[in-house]
This record gives C-alpha cells, sequence and structure tokens, in this order.
C-alpha cells in the first residue's frame, strides 16, 4: 500500500459516505484491501468482507463502520498533527489503523489463523431494520461461510478520558446499558384569551421538568458511570391562540448497572411529580420506559491479557478499562454470537470529538492502534 495511515485515512475522508451512500466508500476501502492481497467480498448491502488466512482454526474479526453522520463544512485537512474531517475518529481512524495494521500482517510469517476485517455500513442509523443491513447481515455470512470470529476488535474510538496527558490509551471492555423514557406531560388546553384562567400550559410544566433533569445529570443522585440527556419531543398543539394541552418529553439514559438505573429512574419521576403544580392547579402525565440494550462487561479471556499486554508494549504505559461511553456495533454483535464471546472497543480518538464540528484524530493514535492490533494478533495467533 505504501501510504501512511494519516493520508490513507485523508484520502477517506474526501470521499462522502453518510448512512445510505456507502457506495463509493465501500468500492475505495476494498480496493485498499485487494492492494493488500486480502480476499475480498462485497456483498449487496456495500458490506465489504476481507479475509487475511493462514488456513488455521482461529479468527479475529476487526469491525469498522464506514458510514458517517451527515457532512458539513469540515474541511478533510492534517493540521497540527491532527487529521480532521466527518468520521475522522467516528470511525474512519479505526479503519485507517486495521488497514495498516494488515500491511504489516502480510508481511509477517508466523500468523496461525484468520484475520477477518469488516467493513460495514448503516452503523449511524437509528433503527435496528436499518442497521440490520450492516453488522448483522455480516455476522450471517460469517456464520454461513465458516468464518465465525472466536474474538472481535470494534476500532471505535476508544478513548473515554478528558485528559490528554499522564493516563495510558483507553480500553472498552463492554458498554453502558441505554433506556429511554417518553414522558406526556398533560395539561389542559384553553383558548388563549383565557390563559392561565382556565387552562394549564403542559409546555411551561415541561419546561421546568426538563430544566430540573438536566440539572440531575450533574447530581450526586447519578452515579459517575451513568448520565441521562433530557430533552423535548415534538411540541404539539403548540399553534397561535391556543394554550397547549400536553407536551412530550424524551430521556435518554445511558447506565452502568442494573442498580443505578434503578436509582436513575426514581429521581426522574421525583422530578416530574415535583413539577406539576400550576398556580393552585396541577397537571398530569403518562409514561412509557423503552429498555435498548443491557450493560455488558467481558469476561476475563486470554485474549483480554494479549491485547492488555499490546498496549503496555506499544505505549509503555497503563491502559485504562472502562466501559464505553457510546453505544456500538459490538452490541449487536453479541445478541447475535453469544454474550461469552469476547469483544472490545479499542480504537483511536475521543469519544467526545465524535459528531463535532471539529472532529479529528490524532496522528500518533493512528499509528499506535496499529501497532497496537498487529501486536495483538501476532501474539494471539502465535499460540
Amino acid at each position: 500500500m505504501k501510504t501512511s495511515v494519516e493520508d490513507l485515512l485523508l484520502e477517506s475522508l474526501k470521499i462522502e459516505g453518510e448512512t445510505g451512500n456507502e457506495k463509493r466508500i465501500s468500492d475505495f476501502y476494498a480496493d485498499q484491501c485487494r492492494k493488500l492481497g486480502l480476499d475480498v467480498f462485497q456483498d449487496a448491502n456495500h458490506n465489504v468482507i476481507a479475509v487475511l488466512d493462514s488456513s488455521q482454526c482461529k479468527i479475529i474479526n476487526f469491525n469498522g463502520h464506514m458510514d458517517t453522520k451527515p457532512v458539513d463544512n469540515i474541511k478533510p485537512r492534517i493540521e497540527d498533527s491532527l487529521v480532521y474531517g466527518r468520521g475522522a475518529c467516528d470511525m474512519r481512524g479505526g479503519i485507517a489503523s486495521m488497514l495498516d495494521s494488515a500491511e504489516a500482517l502480510v508481511k509477517n510469517k508466523q500468523m496461525k489463523g484468520k484475520v477477518v476485517y469488516t467493513f460495514v455500513v448503516c452503523e449511524e442509523s437509528g433503527t435496528r431494520e436499518i442497521r440490520h443491513k450492516g453488522t448483522p447481515s455480516v455476522i450471517e455470512y460469517l456464520q454461513k461461510n465458516g468464518l465465525t470470529p472466536d474474538t472481535v476488535i470494534v476500532g471505535e474510538s476508544s478513548q473515554t478520558n478528558y485528559s490528554k496527558t499522564g493516563i495510558g490509551y483507553t480500553l472498552c471492555d463492554g458498554e453502558r446499558g441505554r433506556y429511554t423514557i417518553d414522558i406526556t406531560i398533560v395539561g389542559e388546553a384553553a383558548h388563549g384569551a383565557w390563559g392561565s384562567e382556565l387552562g394549564i400550559n403542559a409546555h411551561a410544566l415541561a419546561g421546568k421538568i426538563v430544566h430540573e433533569l438536566c440539572c440531575l445529570e450533574r447530581n450526586e443522585k447519578i452515579d459517575k458511570e451513568s448520565n441521562l440527556h433530557a430533552k423535548f419531543g415534538i411540541i404539539e398543539e403548540g399553534t397561535h391562540n391556543l394554550v397547549p394541552g400536553t407536551c412530550p418529553i424524551q430521556i435518554d439514559i445511558r447506565y452502568s448497572s442494573n442498580i443505578a438505573l434503578k436509582g436513575i429512574m426514581k429521581a426522574v419521576l421525583e422530578s416530574v411529580k415535583n413539577n406539576l403544580n400550576y398556580g393552585e392547579k396541577k397537571g398530569e402525565y403518562s409514561f412509557k420506559g423503552t429498555p435498548m440494550g443491557n450493560p455488558c462487561t467481558n469476561i476475563e479471556n486470554i485474549f483480554i491479557e494479549k491485547l492488555l499486554c499490546a498496549y503496555r508494549t506499544v505505549t509503555g504505559k497503563e491502559p485504562n478499562k472502562t466501559k464505553s461511553k457510546f453505544g456500538t456495533d459490538g452490541r449487536l454483535i453479541r445478541e447475535l454470537l453469544g454474550k461469552n464471546i469476547p469483544i472490545y472497543i479499542a480504537g483511536p480518538g475521543y469519544q467526545y470529538i465524535a459528531h463535532t464540528k471539529n472532529e479529528n484524530v490524532p496522528i500518533q493514535h493512528l499509528k499506535d492502534y496499529s501497532r497496537i492490533y498487529t501486536e495483538t494478533v501476532l501474539s494471539y495467533l502465535s499460540r
């Protein structure tokens, strides 16, 4: 390939590929894999499956999504040792490190196993039906073709710490759970001329509740590994000359344990109930909770020993081990392959930079994760 990892990433960032529009970026990655001598297959959804095969039984899967959020005014560029562009850290940076590592592995003759690279579509979609075109579809292909992995590395940005010095890279050995609460505040509609004399303004009640919930996120009632985000839904009945009778609120909860979730839900309901007073009147509410995925953490295994050792070898520091702040396709893989399969989120970039107006990834991260991937594969597949 003979291209630096940062230049490879920069080239990929010049290709638009938001969810549903991945064909061009799929062709780009498929071409890069062919240049490396990998066996490449592209399915009808534009997923890329590339295999480095040494004809032994153990299989490592590197998974990464090609799609991005819609492209805005981020100009793809290299500046101050950072690569900027939509998708730089979420997650074409991880794919660039995977391909750079693959080039090193192709040249190495000591590997005894298979490495399967799966670059998928539709990860950024908000619905499972659309996301099924990506990783779930690919897993089905791997299972049908004798390529079911023994372990998986998802190359999403895994650095969750805000401090950029004095701490090693972060390895996410699981994901937080996700739970949404839909609450509809019910007031009493009335003609605008009578206002609060006859009506109960549901928007006013909802505003108080959302404000308190936003404060609650920074409250001691929420444990450090969990958080919540409260937002208005579609504000209906907000027409001219009408006191609105209803207002929806949606609360997105990311939680570390079932105990933490129960505590958060209790605090949320207390906030709602305490803010329904409207003068001498009182509004009502309806409540619906929807589980979106339970928290998951890997059991200790030989693979994580190799992965942690690779972190130490490459960086000279002890990695920080935690749960991912955001959701990844790792959860879908676990559901399809079983809870005992080791799935780790390990990739370049800071999670809090994803989807922002200055999305970027440090070049040093790209290089280090390429080496971490290579060291892990050679150590695990040479046993």
